[in-house]
Parts: structure tokens; sequence; C-alpha cells
């Protein structure tokens, strides 16, 4: 399954969201490139490319080995599934280096 981003506490649709070829004891093989979207119910893997090497680039600028950590809390709005990251450390306090993924849930759910 890869290293866990999101999980879904629906009944109705449990999905999980976790780094494509990625696991806790062989960091070699890790790709940090794409997501991959789970239905469990469905029993169905969906691929989402990120931008190549963003991920491996922000563990290094906030000295990070898992890339889970990057990750703020996962909200749902509207049957969106939105994901914040954060790509370095702000140069101040009003400063939000983030990047958003927003996935359509119901485009995973069939």
């Amino acid at each position: 399954m890869g290293r866990l981003i999101y999980f879904s506490k629906d009944k109705n649709l449990q999905i999980l969201v976790s780094f494509r070829n990625s696991s806790y004891d062989i960091k070699s093989i890790s790709d940090f490139n794409s997501l991959k979207v789970h239905n469990v119910n469905k029993i169905k893997t969906y691929n989402v490319p990120l931008p190549k090497n963003e991920i491996s680039s922000a563990l290094g600028n906030l000295e990070q080995n898992y890339p889970e950590y990057l990750f703020d809390e996962a909200v749902i709005k509207d049957q969106i599934l939105i994901l914040t990251y954060n790509l370095r450390k702000p140069k101040n306090v009003k400063e939000k280096p983030t990047k958003v993924i927003n996935l359509d849930l119901k485009k995973y759910k069939d």
C-alpha cells in the first residue's frame, strides 16, 4: 500500500491515499512522484501524478525522512478531499509555502 496520507472513516466510501511504491523498510525503491488512491470497497486503485521530485525536495528542505509528515490534516468539503503539504520552512509568519491537492471523491467511487 505504501506510506499512508489519508484514510476515510466513511463506511460508504472507504478511501485510502498513499504514496506509490514506498515502504518503511526499503527507502531505495520509494517513489514520491505520485499518490495512489485506493477504493477499498471496490478493490480499485487510481494513480494521481505529482510534480516530479517536489516531495523529495520538500523532504530535504524540511529535514524530514517521511513524506506523510509534510501533510497537514486532510479536509473534505463538498465531496472534495483537500490535501495540503508543506514545501519548505516559511521565511516569515505570513508566508505559507504549501501546495494543495484536490481529489474529487466522486471520481473514485466507481
